[in-house]
């Protein structure tokens, strides 16, 4: 099937007049149903509303049924737009992809209308020639590794300056820090490299990028802005998001020339000061998922079971992997009344939590806030004199619940829920791995609760 290729202007008008439209047609619909609206929707989708229906099922299809049309004409004036520029239609797929979407739009909008000529049989040509001699044109050459180093220096330079101004002036893991700065990074590497090495294969500017993300973990290593155990798990949003931007400016910067080459990174930089901004004025609403919840089958009456779920004595030594490196967990809890508005003191290995007993219904139902807590993780670093900005309040526990249920047999089912936030974008990618942590941190209590009602001890526990 063939697609009509689509010029440069009216591409542009296009696309610029949907934006608006969609903007408009999205706030509308908020505002409607009562709910949040943030421009950041569109720079960390997964984030959006269309990925989270929550319980207002008529928003979410309100959100599906508006985003439909516009995804479907996104994807057909892109595919036009790159055919006129003669680069493969399939590009189009970089409309879903977070952030990079918004680069890979300015690309196609400045991309020279190429059309796909038949080509033709040229007759034998000679070299240039002066008074018939050939003469060498002088090309300035770099060695491969210059280019490599340059490039991914570049890229360096642009991540850290990313972290530097995001969390040491403006105390933010946001969208603007986790995916911008990545993809910005990457796409100075591949749009620099380009330039730099006109006939290079995109392989080396991969490998440049590669190098760009090795040099930015190992000196945020080195000077302990960050923690091993935060950078293996953010990772993923790293290096993905730098790959994507490094391909968008490798072939931004073959199709507009490298005299354009240094203007088109100016205006990727610009765009992250505005997503700070941002962030500032129109952050993204936090999301509110059901409480973290996890289970477990006591082979005792509740009566047996609740004691222990109110004062958990000593527990051994953790065996789970989370646990050993670095993630905080739980030693003992201990509470000298039972009511409500009692006072509870869980001790963690990082310091001790502080909760205010909300709910007391022996031998059924147990409710605390948590008033303080400690840190949630014990960092990875070279230097354990250096506090890393994260573990101040960035992942903020609110509150515990446990609910027991009889079984037949004299059993008992303990469910332990467990309600936070955390302000680190992406909120739904983070909450992945803090989810993962709590299932562990309730495990291991459940378990110790489990094997202290049945009278096993906790020599049980420690064995598994």
């Amino acid at each position: 099937m063939s697609i009509n290729p689509l010029g440069r202007l009216p591409f542009f008008a296009c696309g610029a007049g949907l934006s608006v439209l969609k903007v408009a047609a999205d706030f509308g619909i908020a505002r409607a149903f009562g709910r949040p609206f943030s421009l950041l929707y569109y720079v960390s989708p997964v984030d959006a509303p269309l990925f989270h229906p929550g319980e207002d099922h008529k928003f979410y299809a309100a959100m599906w049924v508006c985003a439909i049309p516009f995804i479907a004409l996104g994807v057909w004036l892109t595919a036009r737009r790159l055919v006129d520029a003669a680069l493969s239609p399939f590009l189009a797929l970089l409309f879903f992809v977070p952030f990079a979407n918004l680069l890979f739009f300015g690309l196609a909008a400045v991309a020279p209308s190429r059309p796909l000529a038949a080509p033709q049989a040229m007759p034998p040509q000679d070299a240039y020639r002066q008074s018939g001699q050939a003469v060498p044109i002088p090309v300035p050459q770099r060695s491969p590794g210059a280019v490599l180093f340059m490039s991914a220096g570049l890229g360096t330079v642009i991540g850290l300056g990313a972290l530097g101004v995001s969390v040491g002036l403006f105390k933010e893991y946001g969208a603007a820090l986790m995916l911008g700065a990545p993809t910005i990074s990457g796409f100075a590497t591949g749009a620099f490299f380009a330039r730099l090495d006109p006939g290079g294969k995109f392989g080396r500017a991969a490998f440049a990028t590669f190098i760009t993300c090795a040099l930015t973990l190992g000196i945020i290593i080195l000077f302990a802005a960050e923690g091993a155990v935060c950078l293996v798990m953010a990772i993923p949003l790293l290096v993905i998001p730098a790959f994507v931007g490094s391909f968008i400016g490798f072939t931004m910067a073959r199709s507009v020339g490298a005299r354009n080459v240094p203007p088109a990174i100016a205006v990727g930089l610009l765009s992250l000061p505005a997503i700070f901004a941002l962030e500032r004025v129109n952050p993204l609403p936090p999301l509110t998922p059901p409480a973290v919840m996890t289970e477990i089958i006591v082979d005792a009456p509740p009566e047996r079971v609740f004691p222990n779920v109110v004062r958990v004595s000593e527990m051994p030594p953790p065996t789970e992997t989370l646990f050993l490196v670095g993630v905080s967990y739980p030693l003992r809890a201990t509470m000298e009344e039972d009511r409500v508005g009692a006072t509870r003191r869980c001790e963690f290995n990082t310091g001790t939590a502080m909760e205010t007993v909300t709910r007391y219904d022996a031998p059924n139902h147990f409710a605390f806030h948590i008033d303080s807590q400690p840190d949630p993780l014990r960092e990875q670093t070279l230097y354990h004199t250096v506090r890393q900005p994260h573990l101040d309040g960035y992942v903020r526990n609110l509150e515990g619940i446990f609910d027991l249920e009889a079984l037949p047999g004299g059993k008992t089912r303990v469910r332990a829920q467990s309600v936070y936030t955390i302000a680190i974008g992406p909120e739904t990618y983070w909450r992945l791995w803090s989810d993962a942590s709590i299932h562990a941190i309730h495990g291991r209590v459940l378990l110790h609760i489990k094997n202290e009602s049945e009278g096993r001890g906790s020599k049980s526990l420690a064995s598994r």
